[in-house]
């Protein structure tokens, strides 16, 4: 298909594909026509379903999506009542296109159906560019070093709950406290060992409590609750959204944190 300076007049259906689109323009002076080189193409389409948005009658409610503007009843002469457009959401957006375009429709203030169709204006939505995600699984890749510190980190700690014999869980206790001060995983696999679920003693049983063995616990249950920032746990706790780019692991640190505190 090809046409001049009145594209109105020539009109073509395309099948769905790629397309190549070129668009030559004669002139005497070269100068002039080198610097229409990189200019852009405004194309129009309509999209497959259409997109419709919500209005709302203050800039706080838009932000938050919530009550929307229905309807208004405005005075006689001069009154001017703002009106404003919530965003659309970001897996809506993606679909549509990206930055550089823009949406055009029409908006109406009118609630008959006369006043709709005679009483429209054009509407435009422009696009613009997404937020960027920080990607840290670059800044934090760990080696295999590293890797295999961690999993036998963890190995060991597993088993501290799990040995029969207390002075070898002591013996292995001291060895990963001394090696890892600040893991807190530690001292709740101990307390698990101290007191396993099957074998406690619930103040008011018959059987006597050991004095010995509560002191201990008292002990490692006091490395738990040293070992929790409890104003930081508070602060994530009352947090309603955690906008940062690494919310999702410090919920888990935090959840983790939560359990052994509950625990000591």
């Amino acid at each position: 298909a090809s046409g001049d300076a009145y594209p109105n007049k020539y009109n073509v259906k395309l099948e769905k594909g790629d397309y190549t689109i070129r668009h030559q323009i004669r002139h005497e002076k070269k100068d002039l026509l080198e610097k229409l080189t990189d200019l852009p193409i405004l194309l129009s389409h309509k999209l497959a379903t259409p997109i419709t948005v919500d209005a709302y009658g203050s800039q706080s409610q838009a932000l938050i999506g919530g009550k929307k503007l229905t309807s208004a009843i405005l005075p006689t002469g001069k009154y001017t009542l703002p009106i404003y457009i919530a965003p659309l959401p970001s897996d809506k957006l993606q679909k549509i296109g990206t930055t550089g375009h823009y949406l055009q429709g029409t908006i109406v203030y009118s609630k008959d159906d006369v006043g709709k169709k005679v009483d429209s204006y054009p509407f435009k939505y422009i696009l613009a560019e997404p937020g960027k995600k920080s990607s840290s699984k670059n800044t934090n890749e760990k080696t295999k070093q590293e890797e295999y510190e961690e999993a036998l980190r963890d190995l060991q700690v597993s088993w501290l709950s799990k040995l029969d014999n207390s002075e070898a869980a002591e013996q292995l206790y001291k060895e990963l406290c001394t090696r890892y001060p600040d893991h807190l995983a530690v001292h709740t696999a101990m307390l698990a060992h101290l007191e396993p679920d099957t074998g406690r003693e619930w103040p008011g049983s018959a059987k006597p409590l050991n004095p010995t063995q509560l002191a201990r616990l008292q002990t490692v249950a006091q490395a738990v609750i040293s070992g929790v920032d409890a104003t930081e746990l508070l602060v994530h706790l009352g947090t309603k959204s955690d906008q940062r780019p690494d919310a999702p692991k410090i919920k888990q640190t935090m959840d983790r944190q939560k359990t052994a505190l509950i625990d000591a």
